[in-house]
């Protein structure tokens, strides 16, 4: 409701269409119901190559992403975990023909929280996280942009920034293992998006920097 009358909420940040509790054997369950839109980032990047896709491309997504977050923080919303499994395209990638077609949507706002607001340091996704959310200092909205440097370096490079497996592989007590694959899954268990996966196995719309230079 914040953020509803933001004149670029619609275009940007994906719309909550629907709150309900559904029956089952098991009991009362809460479901939201979300716009269906394409992919996330982090599949379509599973499907380039080297992992990677082509700097005009980076620079639109990076732009519409730049557009979203001023969406949260002109209302004082922060984020909070900013990552590519949490930028979906709007369109199916079987529709993206040109790159006229590509744009994006910033969605999960189940951590987000109010700058004001602030009592918790256990928010984001680790390879993404500002040094101060790290080290349990003070932190803002300045973290997201923290974490969209380091998902511009994942978008041109294939490689994360820092990878927590280089700091987690050598302890024989940590049991500490994540695949930036599959990190959103079970936060985006009740979004309709993820019944798309299924028919969005192959696109039309090529990693090839020429097709975009």
């Amino acid at each position: 409701n914040i953020i509803s009358e933001h004149p670029n909420y619609k275009k940007y940040i994906g719309i909550l269409l629907h709150v309900f509790i559904t029956d089952s054997e098991y009991g009362n369950h809460g479901c939201i119901l979300y716009e269906l839109c394409g992919e996330d980032l982090g599949k379509i990047l599973n499907k380039c190559d080297d992992n990677s896709l082509p700097l005009p491309m980076v620079k639109k997504i990076i732009l519409e992403v730049l557009k979203a977050l001023s969406v949260l923080h002109e209302n004082n919303i922060i984020h909070t975990d900013l990552k590519p499994e949490n930028i979906l395209l709007i369109n199916n990638i079987n529709n993206i023909e040109d790159f006229d077609d590509f744009h994006i949507k910033l969605i999960d706002m189940g951590s987000s929280m109010l700058e004001d607001e602030i009592d918790t340091h256990s928010i984001g996704t680790d390879p993404y996280l500002a040094p101060e959310v790290v080290l349990r200092g003070d932190y803002d909205k300045s973290v997201d942009i923290w974490a969209l440097g380091n998902v511009i370096f994942e978008l041109t490079t294939g490689n994360l920034l820092i990878d927590p497996e280089d700091y987690y592989q050598d302890s024989e007590t940590s049991s500490y293992s994540y695949n930036s694959n599959d990190s959103n899954d079970s936060n985006n268990s009740n979004n309709s998006n993820n019944s798309n996966d299924s028919n969005n196995t192959s696109g039309s719309m090529s990693c090839s920097s020429n097709e975009y230079s």
